[in-house]
């Protein structure tokens, strides 16, 4: 069994139950001190193997490098026993993935009730 996870209030807003997906909420900057910690809390939600896991990023400020991968770590973690799905609307979040190819991998919706409804069955 995992230890409880830590991290720091600034990244982490919060973590919802909507129906079958779980969702983390994210704000402010994702960058290489604070990926690692978005991995660990997601990390542990997987373990719970919902249907859905939704990585919600419209309170982000930044998306680096870091960021980026961390999110294709997770996608691939996530398969084959939950639809994982990316929250991100405005460019300072968006244009990044745009730019890495990302919104081609992972599945990216402009809000969390868009991301909640797609049917990937």
């Amino acid at each position: 069994m995992r230890p409880a996870f830590t991290h720091a209030a600034r990244v982490i807003s919060a973590v919802q139950t909507h129906g079958e997906a779980l969702v983390l909420k994210v704000a402010g900057d994702i960058g290489i001190a604070t990926a690692p910690q978005v991995t660990e809390v997601v990390v542990a939600i997987l373990e719970r193997r919902p249907p859905v896991m939704v990585v919600d990023l419209t309170g982000a400020s930044f998306l680096s490098s870091a960021g980026l991968a961390a999110l294709v770590d997770l996608h691939r973690r996530a398969a084959p026993d939950t639809r994982f799905r990316v929250v991100a609307r405005e460019s300072v979040v968006l244009r990044p993935l745009e730019l890495a190819g990302l919104t081609e991998l992972l599945t990216v919706r402009p809000t969390l009730e868009e991301a909640l409804a797609v049917d990937e069955g």
